[in-house]
């Protein structure tokens, strides 16, 4: 018939029917009264038969809520008319004893207006009315025009209780909506603050992670575990790329295997590739889109297609600011790469320097002392690199310096260490390799250069040039850094001054092994 506000459910049901049960009890009473005291109107067929009534009532509410587990709203609207009819067999029947039945009727319809919605309420709030009337009108027939006149002043107090519960029923229901939208409104706040809070620090310590480094691809687990975190995915890559070459400057995992080494250069073709296209990336197939944009990089974000359409506004926010932090920690790091290179690195010809030389050369020999094996060093030098200026020019001879350390890093190995020592002047330094190496290596490099046609002033090649090189091992010709250095520098003006264009060994000046040296030692001990 009606619908029930949220606010019926909270009115507890055995108040309800407790209520019913002695009001109930108390007009069976009334009847036990009236006979014992031989007050018959107190007695009579309609006091009887409205007591009966209401007990059938109270009885079917008792069993429908107690037994059955109606809803209690339901109840409510099936016991209303029940008990409007027993309220008109009650009317005419007390009506010489002060209309007591008025304020049972009165408190009848304020208690459906605060139960039921508005309307529902106004309906069996003027249902409520016309059976009052109508049972006063059945019981004082013929009906005087003041009692008619009181008994609609009646009705209408009624109709205004059930109209005002109504009322203020509905006016407390909006307001209890009011108040739970605030409560759902200031909760949601909370929660949009909460997340704000813990997006500010998850980029907070994102940037801080970044930051700590100059080498920042050592923290890309780091980086990635929270940024997974925030953004709420299990698995995730996030790649740097320059532009310009393609090359994957940063990549970083989380949830995702190690990359195949051959990877990055086929996630060149990533960048290009919508929310709905997918690449398998170390076993994983997932989706990728570009999240920054910076005038040399690129930052891509991958992870899975469901996880990808998820992302909002506020989580590619929280992405923008990782990126633009970690494009300008990856430029730092690449600067800072760079000046270590240059530091080491001479600007020519792009071979190590006369720094890093005497570095590596003092940890060779070291090395070479503590584990008892050979180190060897090739002082290289230009031949009449004078006359070479003097005929092709300075720029001729710039190229030719650097076609020369190229030659030089071709015919030696990986762990062998090249640098330009000053001027036209190298050296190669040669670990776990004695006299004998060296000297194979040596004439491998004197014959690669001799073979080798250097650039004109034309920028035509044609003209050639040779080297004299001179070596000296350690132990075998020194007995330390410096020995092995002064060793090596004679055996090269040896070179020279014999024709050039040779290789010349120390081993005519000093010759000396490990089990010489190590008798010395016991001799001196």
């Amino acid at each position: 018939m009606a619908e029930h506000t949220d606010s019926s459910r909270l009115i507890d049901e055995r108040a309800y029917l407790a209520t019913r049960v002695l009001l109930t009890a108390f007009a069976w009473l009334l009847i036990a009264a009236g006979q014992a005291t031989g007050t018959l109107e107190l007695a009579s067929p309609l006091i009887v038969s409205g007591a009966l009534a209401a007990t059938i009532v109270t009885a079917g509410v008792a069993f429908a809520l107690i037994v059955s587990s109606v809803r209690f709203d339901r109840v409510l609207v099936w016991a209303a008319p029940a008990d409007l009819a027993v309220l008109a067999l009650f009317i005419p029947a007390l009506h010489d004893f002060g209309d007591p039945v008025l304020a049972v009727v009165v408190a009848f319809v304020a208690f459906y207006g605060h139960i039921l919605t508005r309307w529902p309420a106004t309906f069996v709030t003027v249902v409520a009315a016309a059976v009052y009337s109508v049972a006063h009108v059945i019981a004082h027939e013929p009906l005087h025009w003041h009692g008619a006149m009181l008994l609609g002043m009646k009705a209408c107090v009624v109709v205004f209780v059930g109209a005002l519960s109504a009322l203020l029923n509905e006016r407390y229901h909006e307001r209890e909506h009011q108040y739970r939208e605030a409560v759902h409104e200031r909760g949601a706040l909370a929660e949009e603050l909460h997340h704000r809070v813990d997006e500010l620090q998850a980029i907070s310590d994102l940037t801080s992670i970044i930051h700590s480094s100059l080498e920042v691809e050592h923290a890309a687990p780091s980086i990635m575990r929270i940024l997974g975190i925030a953004l709420g995915v299990e698995r995730a890559t996030l790649i740097v790329m320059d532009k310009r070459s393609g090359d994957t400057l940063f990549r970083g995992t989380h949830g995702v295997s190690r990359f195949p080494e051959d990877t990055p250069r086929d996630l060149a073709a990533v960048e290009s590739l919508g929310p709905e296209d997918q690449v398998l990336l170390a076993g994983h197939h997932l989706s990728c889109r570009s999240v920054f944009e910076h005038q040399r990089f690129s930052v891509l974000f991958c992870t899975d297609s469901d996880a990808l359409e998820r992302l909002g506004q506020r989580d590619l926010a929280v992405l923008g600011a990782v990126c633009s932090a970690l494009v300008v920690a990856v430029e730092n790091s690449q600067l800072y790469k760079l000046s270590l290179r240059l530091a080491v690195t001479d600007e020519l010809t792009g071979l190590n320097n006369y720094r890093f030389f005497q570095q590596r050369l003092d940890e060779e020999v070291e090395r070479s002392r503590r584990y008892h094996n050979d180190v060897s060093l090739l002082m290289i030098d230009a031949d009449s690199f004078k006359d070479f200026n003097d005929s092709y020019g300075h720029v001729a001879g710039d190229v030719a310096l650097a076609d020369i350390g190229q030659v030089l890093r071709d015919a030696v190995r990986e762990v062998d260490v090249v640098a330009r020592y000053g001027g036209e002047e190298f050296s190669v330094i040669l670990p776990e390799t004695d006299g004998a190496g060296a000297f194979v290596a040596a004439e491998k490099i004197r014959e690669s250069i001799a073979a080798f046609e250097f650039l004109d002033a034309d920028g035509k090649r044609g003209p050639r040039l040779t080297v004299s090189i001179g070596l000296a091992s350690f132990p075998e010709h020194a007995e330390d850094k410096e020995a092995l250095l002064r060793h090596a520098d004679e055996a090269l003006y040896q070179a020279k001054r014999v024709g050039k264009n040779r290789v010349r060994s120390a081993t005519a000046f000093l010759r000396r092994s490990w089990s010489d040296a190590s008798k010395t030692r016991g001799d001196d001990e």
